[in-house]
């Protein structure tokens, strides 16, 4: 059977240090596991009262494709199997839903992302993965 690892990303520093570390892990296994690079755009709740003429579906299609557009290349530069998901929603219950209904073996991410203050205010995605997820979680830094 092989083996499952999922890898948040956001763009930033810590994600790419995460790609960077989960390939690193990939190469010294013997057996090869399958890759989902996932990001997940938090987009702010619809404000009912702005008449606002945005297709808010072709952005979160559009941000996700440029986070992921890096370590998917990068992945395959590399010859690993992957698949990139870009979702929409709370990062953490997109995070741990995917993580429990594909049955991953690990989840790989960064120690901090892109939102500080929510960090300060909700505590951060990782540590609330860990709290939440079934399988090993791997945090980089």
């Amino acid at each position: 059977m092989s083996q499952r690892f999922l890898v948040p990303i956001d763009g930033s520093v810590h994600s790419t240090k995460a790609v960077e570390t989960a390939i690193e892990l990939i190469q010294s296994l013997r057996q090869k596991p399958f890759v989902t690079l996932l990001h997940v755009n938090h987009t702010p709740p619809i404000i009912d009262n702005y008449d606002v003429n945005i297709d808010i579906e072709e952005v979160v299609k559009r941000e996700g494709q440029k986070i992921l557009r890096p370590a998917s290349e990068r992945l395959k530069a590399m010859g690993i199997r992957f698949e990139a998901i870009s979702l929409k929603g709370e990062p953490v219950n997109q995070i741990c839903a995917l993580a429990k209904k594909g049955d991953y073996d690990m989840v790989i991410m960064g120690s901090r992302g892109l939102g500080r203050v929510s960090e300060l205010v909700l505590g951060s995605v990782s540590r609330q993965v860990i709290q939440h997820v079934q399988c090993p979680v791997l945090i980089t830094k």
